[in-house]
């Protein structure tokens, strides 16, 4: 029989090595334990025989196999997707860096563990052309597997790929058609590019905006021919609180890409709202119901305070207790792209107000930046057509909108609004309608020498600024009105189907009114703004005053030869001139304008 006799253990130094050697019939030999496998390594380890030192004996070693670490009798699984520190010595610094222990590659693919081993798959948007190779960029531009639209330009990326409209269009290149951002554009929809005056197309063409070759061609009154681009994108109100008396919510710049980033037309964000791209984000909006006929929209920047109309120069009357079903009106609102609606309860049901939501090519939405404020609202006379988002050029004026006030202009009673082209009758096919203009009421209080007539361009505006307008609807004949409590520099755009405010600052505080008759309206009015002073007797005579009297004596001679010719003259004035500076309260000190005698 075989007889095993253990004659010696030993260690290498590089691990744990067993020694073994064998007997028979008295005469020593080497024991293979690897071979016989009677060792003790670990079942992921490889048996190594080795000889000893100084003998014809051998041992024998463990080695963990690749793909797992420890010391040959216990082996773990060594993750190679994980990220390994090793140490490089510099001569000043000790730097850490980090590697891969598997060879996928560091972009393309990814690595997946598996007990001593890993695999590599490619990642989205990546290939190999053999299961040995490396992941390569799949272009799909070239392949044609993008789902760019026709019109959209497919731009290649490493993974991936991103579409979009060329120079000139708007569009996300993906949902719908690429659409020239110079594209129909109604008149209160253009924000003037070229205020200096008349256009070239390379001159509006260099600064980024629209030219409409027919706007130019047909000059309709106070419509703009070089326009900023419309705007790419609406606010999106994300959250509406209400309470017994009103509303709050937040209006964000989070919506999507409506018609593309209306600058560049790359359709990247951000997505521009107003025309110069500093759009103020998150805005607050607070609604008020103040009494059974007057609301209150504020829509402000929460980040920093603007300029407000000081609150104590118009005390208006004290909020009234009402119930729901008491109120005249009911407000509604869409969240993107964002937009308030007043419509009436009651007599005149159903009969919208006030709708400031977004129509495309008619009417923009709210824009909101640091000086450019506009916000607009759809007329009576645009409800019926709002559906189809169009609206007929007829040559009837009763089917516009009756407006009044904006006071102060050298203009008819009833407010003029998108008067049309005088040229009707030579613009071929459009022959027997006519060509939509625009009115500009220029709210900019001033001392300005005459009385100039109101023009459609705007910028005629007189001493007063009374951003306030009263409506009658030509269906019901019921009375609405809108304060715009703001007393920055404006202009108020009346087309045929809108009205619109466009505010260099401030913020929007806007008072509407539901009559329901005109006096209801105006009474509405005066209990917020305050009522006029009663004027004293002679104030209600005959007055009479001129600049550049001269001297008091001249004064004093105007008003003898008023009364030698019997000609009716209370009261007798003196223009600034006689003021040091013309400063209020304040006289010339000279002796032309001493008043010892008058």
């Amino acid at each position: 029989m075989w007889l095993l006799l253990v004659l010696a253990v030993s260690t290498r130094t590089a691990s744990c090595a067993e020694i073994s050697v064998t007997s028979h019939d008295g005469i020593l030999f080497d024991y293979d334990a690897c071979v016989m496998n009677v060792h003790g390594c670990s079942a992921f380890a490889t048996c190594l025989a080795v000889p000893l030192a100084d003998s014809d004996d051998r041992g024998y070693v463990c080695e963990c196999n690749q793909g797992w670490s420890g010391n040959g009798f216990t082996c773990d699984n060594v993750d190679e997707c994980q990220l390994r520190e090793t140490a490089k010595h510099g001569r000043k610094k000790h730097e850490k860096k980090h590697e891969h222990n598997h060879r996928c590659g560091r972009k393309g693919a990814t690595c997946v563990d598996t007990m001593g081993s890993f695999y590599c798959i490619c990642d989205v948007g990546y290939d190999k052309q053999r299961p040995d190779a490396a992941c390569t960029d799949i272009d799909e531009c070239l392949k044609g597997t993008h789902n760019c639209g026709a019109d959209a330009n497919c731009l290649n990326a490493p993974g991936s790929f991103s579409c979009r409209c060329p120079m000139g269009f708007n569009g996300d290149g993906v949902t719908g058609e690429c659409k020239p951002f110079c594209g129909s554009a109604a008149p209160a929809q253009r924000v003037d590019c070229f205020p200096e005056g008349n256009s070239s197309v390379s001159v509006c063409e260099s600064r980024g905006c629209c030219f409409d070759a027919k706007t130019a061609r047909e000059k309709p009154e106070g419509v703009p021919v070089c326009f900023y681009p419309l705007p790419a994108n609406a606010y999106n109100l994300t959250s509406w609180k209400p309470f017994s008396s009103g509303a709050t919510g937040t209006l964000t710049c989070s919506g999507k890409n409506r018609y593309g980033d209306g600058m560049g037309g790359n359709g990247r964000p951000p997505y521009h709202i107003g025309p110069f791209g500093s759009d103020v984000c998150p805005l607050e909006l607070e609604v008020f119901y103040e009494t059974d006929s007057r609301l209150r929209v504020r829509i402000r920047d929460p980040s920093k305070d603007r300029w407000e109309v000081p609150t104590h120069l118009f005390p208006h009357a004290p909020n009234q207790n009402h119930s729901p079903e008491e109120r005249k009106y009911n407000v509604s609102y869409t969240s993107y792209p964002f937009g308030l609606a007043v419509t009436r309860q009651g007599p005149g049901g159903g009969e919208v107000v006030f709708n400031s939501t977004p129509v495309t090519g008619r009417l923009n939405g709210l824009s909101f930046e640091d000086q450019f404020i506009s916000l607009s609202t759809r007329l009576s006379r645009a409800q019926d057509a709002a559906a189809d988002e169009s609206i007929s050029l007829d040559d009837s004026s009763d089917d516009e909108p009756f407006l009044y006030g904006l006071a102060e202009h050298n203009a008819p009673f009833r407010l003029p609004v998108g008067i049309r082209a005088k040229t009707k009758a030579e613009i071929g096919e459009d022959k027997g309608k006519g060509v939509e203009g625009l009115q500009t009421f220029t709210l900019y209080a001033r001392d300005r020498g005459g009385v100039p007539r109101h023009s459609a361009g705007g910028a005629d505006g007189l001493y007063g600024s009374h951003p306030f307008f009263l409506q009658v609807s030509p269906t019901s004949g019921l009375s609405s009105g809108m304060l715009l409590m703001n007393s920055n520099a404006m202009d108020v755009l009346l087309a045929t189907d809108s009205a619109t405010f466009r505010v260099v600052g401030g913020i929007i505080d806007l008072y509407i009114f539901l009559g329901p008759s005109s006096a209801d309206v105006v009474e509405q009015l005066t209990s917020v703004i305050g009522k006029p002073m009663l004027p004293p007797y002679w104030a209600l005579g005959f007055h009479l005053c001129r600049w550049g009297y001269g001297s008091a004596a001249a004064t004093r001679k105007v008003v003898e030869d008023m009364r030698a010719s019997a000609i009716p003259h209370d009261v007798q004035w003196n223009d600034v001139s006689m003021q040091v500076c013309m400063h209020v309260r304040t006289y010339a000190c000279v002796i032309v304008y001493s008043y010892v005698g008058m």
